[in-house]
């Protein structure tokens, strides 16, 4: 039985009555999903027919108007080997809207969770996922700088993947996700034995290690280097709480209204410093901790709980505060009880031995 070669692109372009080039722009973008065979982009009939009934959708940049599947479109650049086409996806979906933070959770790694899917049915070779892997290797290199953000740094952080984790790519990308958040971060790779893990929280003095797996087979692997990294961890009796003198968490806003106030939360802490959302500029973060912090709203008369009002109706509140009142918020978090703990750390160069005073999740 003699395989169905399909249509060269030339071919395809007539019968779609289009150019050659926009029909080559449509595969650059994932929109015509075709393979190169002997140094020729091939189009099967079958894909050329999917192509004429979908609606009809103008390859520019953005028009604002519907939702491209721009995952769906990665997926096909990545299983056909086109680097640049790839590449072409990413650009696309930068112009339309998209963050690079998006690009990673919404374009690539659903595109390498589809392709590592269909390996494991034996849909894929492996050199077909080793291909996309470099792909992406090469995609998340020009990407990084776009993630580096100016400022203070919030602490240092360690991320890798335990022994046996041999899965790269999420420990890149999720680096620059929380790099971009602006945490310094130490990324020690994939398959790092714990001790890797322990000697980097040492030498950078972090605030949190991220232990990345892709498998429920690394599990194990993770289970012991988080057994191993606790254990390396300060006494818990080394470790002390201080308390600033006139903490108070009730805030007068004038001479009437005043707030209730309550520590954030671990979960509210993660919300506002690693998940990636549309805004995230400090403005904004800002804001979101001060929102989530709010327990009550008072005066002589009445109270209003700050669970009965929704997320835009406490922010509308907040904005409109002048600056004293501000000023009062800022005393309510600058004084608030901090964890303290004193390091002691060798300089490698020097061998000068100091000590560190550690305090709160921002030293």
């Amino acid at each position: 039985m003699v395989r169905d070669e399909g249509l060269t692109l030339h071919e395809a372009a007539a019968d779609l009555g289009v150019h050659y080039m926009t029909a080559y722009r449509y595969v650059r973008l994932g929109q015509l999903d075709a393979v190169k065979r002997a140094g020729t982009w091939r189009v099967s009939r079958s894909e050329l027919e999917r192509f004429r009934a979908a609606p009809a959708e103008e390859p520019s940049e953005s028009t604002g108007r519907g939702r491209v599947d721009w995952s769906e479109r990665m997926h096909s650049r990545l299983v056909a080997g086109d680097s640049g086409g790839a590449w072409s996806v990413v650009e696309s979906a930068l112009a339309a809207g998209s963050t690079p933070a998006r690009v990673y959770t919404e374009v690539i790694s659903p595109a390498l969770v589809t392709i590592g899917d269909r390996w494991a049915q034996g849909e894929l070779d492996i050199s077909v996922e080793h291909r996309a892997t470099g792909i992406v290797q090469r995609i998340i290199g020009r990407l990084g700088p776009q993630f580096v953000r100016r400022g203070r740094s919030r602490g240092s952080v360690v991320i890798g993947s335990p022994s046996g984790e041999r899965h790269g790519l999420v420990v890149s990308m999720l680096s620059d996700l929380v790099r971009a958040a602006g945490w310094e971060v130490s990324d020690i790779g994939a398959d790092s034995p714990a001790s890797s893990f322990i000697s980097a929280m040492r030498e950078t003095g972090s605030v949190a290690v991220v232990v990345s797996v892709t498998h429920a087979d690394s599990l194990p692997s993770c289970r012991d280097t988080v057994l191993a990294i606790r254990g390396a961890e300060p006494a818990i009796d080394s470790i002390k709480v201080q308390k600033e003198k006139g903490h108070t968490n009730k805030i007068k806003l004038d001479d009437n209204l005043s707030m209730l106030m309550k520590d954030p939360s671990l979960d509210q802490f993660v919300e506002n410093n690693f998940e990636v959302s549309g805004d995230d500029s400090d403005v904004n973060k800002s804001l979101g901790v001060i929102i989530s912090c709010i327990d009550m709203i008072y005066d002589e008369e009445e109270s209003w709980s700050a669970k009965d009002h929704t997320k835009k109706e406490l922010t509308e509140f907040v904005e409109q505060l002048n600056t004293k009142q501000f000023k009062e918020i800022e005393t309510f978090f600058s004084t608030m009880p901090k964890l303290s703990h004193t390091v002691k750390v060798k300089n490698p160069n020097t061998k000068v031995e100091s000590e560190v005073v550690l305090e709160g999740l921002a030293s």
